[in-house]
C-alpha cells in the first residue's frame, strides 16, 4: 500500500474518499467489483453510497497468464499502472485491481515499484491479502484452502502469501487445472467468452471443488474474478466458498468508510 487514504499527494489538497477500480481484466469483473462495493455498503439513499470511478480499457492489457507462462514478453504491469495513474489524477484515494493473476509477484511488485517512482499517493490494496483477512475474520476455523484460478495463478502460486496468516494452500492436479483454465478461457463456452457463468463452467468448477475437498481443503477460494460471478447457490459446495472479488470490495469499503461496511453474511458461514 502506498499511502493512507486522504493523504496529501503531489501538492494537492486533502482529497475526499474515492474508490478507483482498474477494469478490463476481464471487463465483467470490474463491473462485478463495483456492484459488490454497492451491495456491501450501508446506505438507505443514493446519496449515502460511496463514490467510485471505474476505468476499463480491455485492449490495453496483455494477458496476465500469457506473460507469467513466458508466452508474452510484455509485462501487463505497465498498462495497469497507466490506469492507476489515471485514477490518481481523477482524484481516487484508494484502488483495487479485480484480477487475481495480476497480483503474481512479477506483475504486482512492478506495479508497486512504478507507482512509487511516479510518486503516486494512491493507496493500492492487495486482493490476496484482503482474502486472507476475510478468511481469518469470518471463517476462523479454516486452515487449508483450495485455490481455483487461472494457469497463471497455478504456476505463480500467488496465493502462497496467505501462509503468513497461518493458512495452507492446496492447488488442483495438473489435469484438473487444465479443465478449470478452459472453463475460464474457452472461446465458445468459457466464462470470459460468455461474460457469465454457463452451465458447463459451473459444472467444471464444481468438479474441481470436489477434488480439492477430497484432498483435504476445508474451504475454497474463487481465485479468479470471473469465477467470482458464480454464486454459492449455483455451486452448492460442501465447504465455504471464498469470493476474492467480495473480499476486495469489502476491503475498499473499509478503507474509505469503515462505518459503512455491512456485516458479512454467507450461507456457508
Amino acid at each position: 500500500m502506498q499511502n493512507h487514504v486522504g493523504m496529501k499527494t503531489k501538492g494537492t489538497a486533502m482529497r475526499k474518499p474515492l474508490i478507483g477500480i482498474v477494469g478490463g481484466m476481464g471487463p465483467a469483473a470490474g463491473v462485478d467489483l463495483a456492484d459488490k462495493i454497492i451491495l456491501n455498503t450501508r446506505a438507505a439513499t443514493d446519496q449515502e453510497h460511496l463514490a467510485q470511478v471505474l476505468v476499463t480499457e480491455p485492449a490495453a492489457h496483455g494477458d496476465r497468464t500469457a506473460f507469467l507462462l513466458g508466452k508474452s514478453p510484455k509485462n501487463p504491469a505497465f498498462s495497469i499502472v497507466r490506469i492507476l495513474l489515471k485514477l490518481d489524477a481523477f482524484g481516487a484515494t484508494v484502488a483495487g485491481i479485480p484480477c487475481n493473476t495480476a497480483h503474481a509477484p512479477p506483475i504486482f511488485e512492478r506495479i508497486e515499484q512504478e507507482l512509487k517512482e511516479n510518486r503516486s499517493g494512491l493507496a493500492l490494496l492487495n486482493m490476496i491479502e484482503e482474502v486472507a483477512v476475510l478468511i481469518k475474520k469470518e471463517f476462523p476455523k479454516v486452515k487449508k484452502t483450495g485455490i481455483l484460478g487461472t494457469n497463471g495463478v497455478f504456476v505463480s502460486r500467488v496465493y502462497d502469501i496467505i501462509e503468513k496468516w497461518g493458512l495452507q494452500t492446496l492447488y488442483p492436479s495438473k489435469q484438473e487445472q487444465q479443465r478449470l483454465h478452459q472453463a475460464i478461457y474457452d472461446r465458445d463456452w468459457g466464462i470470459k467468452a460468455l461474460n457469465r457463468p454457463g452451465g458447463k463452467t459451473v459444472a467444471t468448477v464444481g468438479h474441481t471443488i470436489n477434488e480439492l475437498t477430497d484432498a483435504g481443503a476445508d474451504a475454497v477460494i474463487l481465485a479468479c474474478t470471473e469465477l467470482s460471478m458464480i454464486t454459492e447457490e449455483q455451486l452448492r459446495a460442501p465447504v465455504p466458498v471464498i469470493d476474492s472479488s467480495l473480499a476486495l470490495a469489502r476491503g475498499l469499503v473499509k478503507a474509505v468508510a469503515p462505518e459503512k461496511l455491512k456485516p458479512f453474511r454467507s450461507p456457508n458461514n
